[in-house]
């Protein structure tokens, strides 16, 4: 398969559809590193749903979550609200995905993105086959919808949309076990 890449954007060329031959008869693994509120995350989902989809049949598919901002911290001044808007714009060049850009209108925006991802990790052990349909929503409606994905509320919302028992996973998601558990993806 040819990747083709573009400022920091990449998508698949042409597909060759000969199957990978192994000899033992095992899957490999694809193992993506993603974060739910890193931009160039969202601006490759579509291509990555098609790989994973072209592919189904020849790898199976684990998401480990990268950790890109976990306890946020930095202050929401002026310049890193530029720095930060100066990506969006050049992801959604490049992919074309949507971006709700009135995000930037908020007075104060801690970047932590260790919850959402901690949102994630409940939802992989609740109900695994749901984890990546999960992941997508909250970039959506981080990125296009300008909702913030660390309010339980809005995950719980998330959870019920995807038949996803919320009440189980709010139990999950405040409890100190997984606000641990989630680090050894980021390792």
């Amino acid at each position: 398969m040819e990747l083709k890449c573009e400022d920091g954007a990449c998508e698949t060329g042409e597909v060759n559809d000969t199957p990978i031959q192994k000899m033992d008869n095992k899957k490999d693994s694809l193992i993506y590193f993603g974060d739910p509120m890193c931009s160039w995350c969202w601006g490759i989902t579509n291509n990555l749903d098609k790989i994973k989809d072209q592919y189904a049949d020849q790898f199976d598919f684990e998401l480990v979550l990268g950790g890109l901002r976990p306890g946020g911290g930095e202050a929401w001044t002026p310049a890193f609200r530029e720095m930060i808007k100066g990506h969006w714009e050049h992801v959604e060049k490049a992919s074309g995905q949507p971006f709700d850009y009135s995000f930037f209108d908020r007075e104060v925006f801690n970047y932590d993105t260790e919850p959402p991802a901690r949102a994630v990790r409940v939802v992989r052990d609740l109900a695994p086959e749901k984890e990546w349909d999960f992941y997508k929503a909250l970039q959506r409606l981080f990125y296009a919808e300008n909702k913030d994905i660390s309010d339980v509320s809005i995950l719980k919302q998330q959870c019920e949309q995807l038949g996803i028992d919320a009440k189980q996973f709010e139990i999950l998601f405040t409890s100190p076990g997984y606000k641990q558990l989630v680090k050894q993806d980021f390792i």
